[in-house]
């Protein structure tokens, strides 16, 4: 931020109910219970006016704020609050809030105002002065405080007792910003507290360092970079510096890494593990600039074309529908040409959709429709990628797609339609699984109810190094699992690293076969077995005919009643997570006006699973209403 000349500071501290020392971690089980503020003139070095505070009302309800204006016998409510201080600031002339850490700003106010008030932050918390921080500046390091008392040992001022807060703290500070300002200080560089995030498809390398990076793992498969921001209010992330993993099968897994600004706002992202991001705790650990690059190379944060991912569709609405919807601010790439409409094996749509644009700018605009209307259903709009468009139309594209979308094959670096290169496709695909090389791997001695998904999770870490869209289930003339599966993987030492690693080791309770085996094998095998990805695409994570769907078990099926009339199956899909249960897994119930009964039928991979699920979900909530579960008998 370029430097500026201020005239005038608001001293600014607070109080939270739970908060016991002066801030914590989190702010999630912490509300603002206390603001006080004071101001003095830089120029002058003088106080400017007295010691404000203003006592917050509570959130007994857990529903939020009390509506604005009403007053409670414990309080104001926040947003009241917060007006009466944007006042004073208002009043001053250049002025710039200050305060002592940036932990109480950071963790707990700015996420309580997204979290609740779901406002835009008043002015005066777009930036602040960390008296701490401004000090470890002025001494190059040589101090660092990190609380008041160490700030007013550093600068010589008398130290306060160690409870001291809340309103208590406003005089100390001041005293600590009087004697910096004495000693020649000059307050001209702010921190900033983002308002929103900035989505970009091109991240600058250098602002990606260690220790500034975190993995979220946990996430609601809908999440967007939008949700991620609100997860992590009140921190900055870089530009682009969201990226969501994609599995090899084309589905998001519910993790992303997340490049924040800070080593400090960073440990203040750690600090949010377990919190919860609609309904769902989301667990936050430690990760590596490698770890974000590894993302953006599976998933292909730097291409050129644009897409965003559409949830919640009519199941009637055509590629023309879905263009008219984002016209005219966003115009999609070659007209309704430029529209994938998601379908299941039988042709019926999903009621996803993607739309690819020429610009980040139309992406920007195409966001904005999220939530608007079309043909009565509200739809739900979301950041995508080329790499997940691309794995998403291998996986179930007709081949009426799959040829009017051949040339983004050539934007992805040719060929390999699933990404990097795995299968589908066109000859490319094929091209790619061939070879003599030993980059690919046999699975042999499956259970039969094996899918794609369970390999993924037998490979570990190693998963990553799965071609997208290698995954290959042989099955019989019968289209019968035989137990075999083809992977294939990024390198020749990925495949030697599984054989090694995995030989022997178990799925449930039976021992897998590993073995390397060439690109020339794989191809030859599955021709044998009239399996495998046939030039020009289809399932080619599926060896044979048999599809996508997984074997349905009539005895491993549950029944949910009780649900919202416009649950949709990708929020059965959330629902479920745990269970690793897909779209294609869901039958919502419908009367015969068309209409919701609140009723569904979801198939598990096996009944523990089914029985378990109950056990677990049973009268869990799916918005505001409890779900009953019960095995469908």
């Amino acid at each position: 931020m370029a430097k500026r000349q201020y005239e005038s500071l608001l001293l600014f501290t607070l109080g939270a109910y739970g908060d016991q020392s002066g801030g914590g971690g989190g702010g999630e089980d912490k509300e603002v219970c206390l603001l006080a503020w004071q101001v003095l003139d830089i120029a002058n070095m003088q106080l400017a006016s007295d010691v404000g505070q203003l006592v917050v009302c509570p959130d007994s309800s857990g529903s939020g704020y009390t509506s604005k204006g009403q007053n409670s016998e414990d309080g104001i409510p926040l947003s009241t609050a917060l007006e009466k201080i944007e006042a004073v600031f208002s009043e001053q002339s250049n002025c710039c809030l200050a305060t002592n850490g940036s932990i109480a700003l950071r963790q707990i106010l700015v996420p309580e105002i997204n979290r609740k008030l779901q406002e835009p932050l008043p002015s005066f918390l777009s930036q602040f002065f960390d008296l701490q921080k401004e000090l470890a500046k002025r001494s190059n390091n040589e101090f660092q405080p990190h609380n008041l008392v160490e700030l007013c040992e550093c600068l010589g001022v008398d130290c306060p007792p160690n409870d001291v807060s809340g309103a208590e703290e406003i005089p100390i500070m001041a005293k600590a910003a009087q004697k910096m300002l004495v000693q020649g200080h000059v307050f001209e560089s702010p921190e900033t507290v983002q308002q929103s995030y900035s989505h970009t498809n091109q991240v600058n390398p250098d602002n990606v360092c260690d220790g500034c990076v975190v993995r979220l793992r946990g996430l609601p498969f809908s999440a967007d970079h939008n949700d991620i921001a609100l997860f992590l209010s009140g921190l900055n992330i870089i530009p682009g510096g969201v990226v969501f993993s994609i599995n090899p099968v084309g589905r998001r897994t519910g993790e992303a890494i997340v490049v924040l600004e800070g080593e400090d706002q960073a440990q203040f992202a750690l600090q949010r593990d377990r919190h919860y991001l609609h309904q769902r705790y989301v667990e936050v650990y430690e990760a590596s600039p490698d770890n974000f690059f590894q993302f953006c190379d599976t998933t292909g944060s730097s291409e050129k074309v644009f897409t965003v991912r559409m949830q919640g569709l009519p199941y009637r609405a055509t590629e023309s529908d879905i263009m008219e919807f984002f016209q005219p601010e966003a115009p999609v790439s070659n007209e309704a040409d430029g529209i994938l409409i998601v379908r299941y094996p039988d042709g019926k749509a999903s009621g996803d959709a993607f739309a690819v644009f020429s610009s980040e700018a139309h992406v920007e605009e195409a966001l904005k429709k999220h939530r608007n209307n079309l043909m009565g259903r509200y739809i739900e709009v979301f950041h995508s990628s080329l790499k997940e468009f691309l794995v998403v139309l291998n996986k179930s594209g007709t081949p009426e797609q799959l040829d009017r979308f051949a040339y983004l094959n050539t934007e992805s670096g040719g060929g390999g339609g699933g990404g990097r290169g795995g299968g589908g496709g066109g000859s490319g695909g094929a091209s790619k699984r061939g070879g003599s090389e030993k980059n690919c791997v046999k699975l042999r001695g499956l259970p039969w109810e094996a899918t794609p998904e369970d390999v993924i999770s037998f490979f570990g870490d190693l998963n990553r190094s799965i071609e997208q869209q290698g995954i290959h289930m042989v099955l019989n003339a019968q289209s019968r699992p035989t137990g075999d599966c083809f992977v294939q993987m990024t390198s020749v030492d990925a495949a030697t690293r599984a054989a090694n690693e995995l030989h022997r080791q178990n799925i449930g309770r039976r021992y897998i076969e590993v073995f390397q085996v060439s690109g020339n094998d794989v191809t030859y095998a599955l021709m044998d077995t009239g399996g495998g990805s046939r030039p020009g695409g289809g399932h080619a994570y599926y060896g044979g005919g048999g599809g996508n769907k997984r074997k349905k078990v009539s005895s491993a099926v549950v029944k949910a009643r009780g649900l919202p009339f416009n649950t949709k199956e990708y929020d059965l899909v959330d629902f479920f997570a745990d269970f690793n249960v897909d779209e294609s897994d869901i039958e919502l119930i419908y009367n015969h006006n068309g209409r919701s009964t609140g009723v569904a039928y979801i198939n598990f991979q096996s009944l523990n699973d089914a029985r378990q699920a109950v056990r677990d979900l049973n009268h869990k909530y799916i918005g505001h209403r409890y779900i009953e579960l019960s095995l469908n008998q």
